[in-house]
């Protein structure tokens, strides 16, 4: 399935394509894709403001908010909680646009 493919299904809150893409661990490559064209996106939104820096520092702060957002997850989840999980498994799920209720 090509990332294009997901893209849309993700943003259709797609709720297999989330069980899909935790269990694929080549896909974490793909979530780093998707969180740096996000990141491109919000510098060039910044532009305007920032100038030019605001595309380095969007995509800065992209990469940091994922790579952060997945680390708390992970310490409360999986080490406070309990739960079974791994740290490709959660930076793959942070990248996508929000979790589908069940």
């Amino acid at each position: 399935m090509n990332l294009v493919n997901k893209m849309i299904r993700a943003a259709k809150l797609d709720a297999q394509l989330y069980e899909e893409v935790k269990k694929d661990t080549e896909a974490t490559k793909e979530a780093f894709l998707v969180v740096l064209i996000g990141a491109i996106c919000t510098g060039i939104e910044s532009v305007g403001i920032m100038g030019a820096e605001g595309i380095i520092k969007g995509m800065i702060t992209g990469i940091i908010g994922w790579l952060l957002g997945s680390a708390v997850t992970y310490l409360i989840c999986v080490k406070i909680l309990k739960h079974t999980s791994d740290m490709g498994e959660l930076l793959r799920s942070w990248a996508l646009p929000t979790h589908p209720m069940s």
